[in-house]
């Protein structure tokens, strides 16, 4: 790809994740960037990914995560801020604090140390979270946490992602993190419906998530 790293752990076994853990890679994704885009000035979108074991993608078992530094922002995140310049200019207001809002509003949405945690209401796929936040810091303590509630409910495999504003620029950083199934199971999580339909096909309770994510942020 454009500009790319690999952020390796130090921890080999790849089942310990902890706050320090994920904090540190959060800080070291952006330390790269920042030396990446003074290699490379035109380099300004970060993207930081976590494919966590096989199920979701990992070439290795090793606990790692990708950083990539581009020119222009992948589709995903463009078209996440183009639905929220959209929604400014219809309706005045910002699209993630209206989010934000809705899930509060039918309960699946709640504030840890300064981070917005919701239960999606339309997941791309089982066990969907969303973490909003305008601080990187505030990231990982939360992150740490939705991890934290995947292992108390049995997720194996997962898959995350962050959204940040352009280098240099102040905005919102948003994590997404979902399910992606048994390691042991031979049946893909993925077929023709999300392939060419557009259409996830979906069985966790995002009521029953936030019951979990509850318990363990606010005890």
């Amino acid at each position: 790809d454009y500009l790319h790293a690999v952020i390796i752990a130090k921890e080999k076994n790849p089942s310990i994740i902890t706050e320090p853990q994920v904090a540190d890679m959060v800080s070291v994704a952006i330390r790269w960037c920042q030396e990446a885009h003074r290699a490379d000035p035109r380099a300004v979108y970060p993207f930081l990914v976590w494919n966590y074991l096989w199920r979701a993608g990992a070439s290795i078992v090793h606990n790692h995560a990708q950083i990539l530094l581009t020119h222009r922002p992948y589709a995903a995140p463009a078209r996440i801020e183009r639905v929220r310049e959209e929604y400014r200019c219809r309706y005045g207001s910002e699209y993630y604090d209206d989010l934000f809002s809705a899930h509060v509003a039918i309960g699946l949405g709640l504030v840890y140390r300064g981070a917005r945690i919701m239960a999606h209401l339309t997941p791309r796929k089982e066990h969907e979270v969303a973490i909003l936040t305008e601080s990187p810091h505030d990231l990982a303590p939360a992150l740490a946490k939705v991890l934290e509630c995947y292992r108390n409910i049995g997720v194996q495999s997962y898959n995350a992602a962050v959204y940040m504003p352009p280098l240099g620029e102040e905005g919102y950083y948003a994590a997404w993190v979902v399910d992606r199934g048994d390691l042991h199971s031979r049946t893909s999580d993925i077929g023709g419906m999300e392939l060419y339909a557009g259409t996830p096909v979906v069985t966790s309770d995002p009521f029953r998530l936030m019951e979990h994510l509850t318990a363990v942020m606010l005890p």
